[in-house]
């Protein structure tokens, strides 16, 4: 485990990272490079959710050893709310990241290793 030093995913919910990451990339160096292409994205209003999904696919997190990759429904929740300002500045969604390689929380044998807002929020409110 590393902390994170990629400066979008700087200030989230979790500090520390590890490599390679889902797409393959061997160090946060690498991620950074491949990131760049959202940073129009990212600084737009599409979505909330958008840095938050990236980071968790560029620089995951890991709990109690296990990488805890962004669900199906919350890619395709960013994909959605990003798809059409994606389009007007003439980007598509990248390939690398089709929603259709997630796990679905539903479908997984241990719901707790992929990533959902829906859960965080569910958490956050049971501690309420």
């Amino acid at each position: 485990m590393n902390p994170i030093t990629i400066p979008m995913c700087q200030g989230l919910s979790y500090n520390q990272t590890i490599v390679p990451n889902l797409l393959g990339h061997t160090s946060q160096r690498e991620a950074v490079t491949k990131m760049s292409f959202f940073n129009s994205i990212t600084q737009s209003v599409c979505s909330v959710d958008i840095r938050l999904f990236l980071c968790r696919v560029y620089a995951p997190e890991c709990v109690a050893g296990q990488v805890r990759h962004p669900c199906r429904s919350f890619c395709e929740n960013a994909k959605r709310a990003c798809e059409d300002m994606m389009n007007n500045i003439g980007v598509s969604w990248p390939h690398e990241l089709q929603c259709s390689s997630f796990s679905e929380e539903s479908w997984s044998l241990y719901p707790s290793i992929c990533f959902n807002r829906k859960q965080k929020m569910s958490n956050i409110i049971l501690k309420v």
